[in-house]
């Protein structure tokens, strides 16, 4: 090997740089969907970059054509792994079988062995040959039918994958649509020049072939994406901790009325209402309607405002507990509803002391009435305001003590009626 540190190998090590940045940059978040299949292309990327760096130190043809070969497998790889990246990060598959990737292989594989077996006139490549040009040393090749099918099968491959991103980003958020979309854009750069490299006469134009570097450059908004996501999945990890520490009733429901999801005080909340075990381990997929129908989305959506403010009571006598229901509805990452989520918060103590409240109220207001009634008792005089003490006075006031005896055993007795008392009682 003998290299010449000329643009076209800073060139190439910048981009092995960049693959292996993006690939520490992505091990943290492994265990995101796509990460792996991104990690593999990443590796993919910077494996074809030295390759680029292998085939720049070989001075013999035969080595050049070896390497040159050898990347062609790669691309492959790389081709292989985007399509699969695109189609876990789309949610179309989680992931694909052996059999199904390595179909996707077929071609670059074949287009390999016969490379290595027939360098020089065969299916991949019909001629080749070495020049010098600006100090460094370039491969001029006439391609055979075999490149040609390999090239847009690959081609093909990568432009499938920016398709179905451009078409998950119409049923998208606006925020995420437009990552989509840039993703999707970005991952044709190789296309574009792996065109440029094939089709330009390197004899009047001598140039690197650029689609490892374009496939470093384009592998960073995946990464980008990725790692953002990852941020959203532990932001999404707080929440649940949060919920599931909540003393609130806390439930997911779909547009079906079926439980989705829900937290351990709504599992004991719907214990209580006597519908469900407390030993039933899953409640996942049974109907709000049919547990507990007054805590339902679907039923409580059919009844006017004021009666949904109303608190709902769980259980019976002194295990009964009031709650008051909140219904935001949910909208899924196409913006369409799906579902509601239901809040149960315990108002048992604001609601006893409500009625109680009203208790001390309505006695208030009794004995408020008790007291007008006594004061409407006493006659008084208009111009002096003296007491008028006269017979119908006397007739009012005991007609009230007769209908109040409580008042009446209350009253102390007069001077006369007690120095009485005092003489008829028997001395000690």
């Amino acid at each position: 090997m003998n290299w010449n540190w000329s643009a076209p190998m800073w060139l190439l090590l910048a981009a092995m740089a960049l693959t292996l940045g993006s690939l520490r940059a992505t091990w943290p978040c492994r265990r995101a969907p796509g990460a792996r299949t991104l990690l593999a292309l990443l590796a993919a990327g910077t494996l074809w970059s030295l390759l680029g760096l292998i085939q720049l130190g070989a001075r013999q043809l035969p080595t050049r054509l070896f390497w040159d070969t050898l990347a062609y497998g790669v691309a492959g790889l790389a081709a292989a792994f985007w399509f699969q990246h695109v189609l876990q990060v789309t949610d179309l598959r989680r992931r694909l079988s052996p059999a199904e990737f390595l179909s996707l292989l077929a071609l670059p594989a074949l287009a390999v062995l016969l490379g290595l077996a027939w360098p020089l006139g065969g299916p991949l490549r019909r001629e080749a040959a070495l020049f010098t040009a600006g100090g460094s040393t370039w491969l001029q090749q006439r391609y055979g039918l075999l490149f040609w099918a390999m090239s847009l099968f690959l081609q093909g491959l990568t432009i499938a994958g920016s398709l179905l991103l451009l078409r998950r980003a119409t049923r998208q958020r606006p925020r995420d649509a437009r990552q989509s979309r840039l993703i999707a854009l970005v991952a044709l750069l190789p296309v574009l020049a792996s065109l440029v490299y094939v089709y330009t006469d390197r004899a009047s134009l001598p140039m690197l072939d650029p689609t490892p570097v374009a496939l470093a450059l384009a592998s960073l908004a995946p990464v980008i994406a990725l790692r953002r996501t990852a941020l959203f999945d532990l932001a999404s990890a707080g929440r649940e901790a949060a919920v599931a520490a909540m003393r609130e009733g806390w439930l997911v429901i779909d547009e079906a009325d079926r439980i989705v999801a829900l937290n351990a005080a709504a599992r004991d909340i719907l214990a209580r209402s006597g519908m469900v075990s407390a030993r039933t381990a899953d409640l996942t997929g049974r109907r709000m309607n049919m547990l507990a129908p007054a805590l339902s989305p679907m039923v409580r959506q059919q009844m006017d405002p004021a009666a949904q403010a109303q608190p709902i009571t769980v259980g019976r006598g002194s295990v009964a507990r009031h709650y008051r229901a909140t219904l935001t509805p949910v909208r899924n990452r196409y913006d369409e509803p799906s579902g509601t989520v239901l809040m149960l918060e315990d108002v048992t103590s604001p609601v006893a002391v409500e009625r109680q409240s009203h208790q001390l109220a309505e006695e208030m207001e009794r004995m408020t009435a008790r007291v007008d009634a006594l004061i409407a008792l006493l006659p008084r005089c208009g111009s002096c305001g003296q007491l008028i003490v006269d017979e119908a006075y006397r007739a009012r006031l005991q007609a009230f003590l007769d209908t109040h005896p409580q008042v009446a055993a209350r009253l102390a007795p007069c001077e006369a009626c007690a120095h009485e008392s005092q003489t008829q009682s028997p001395a000690p």
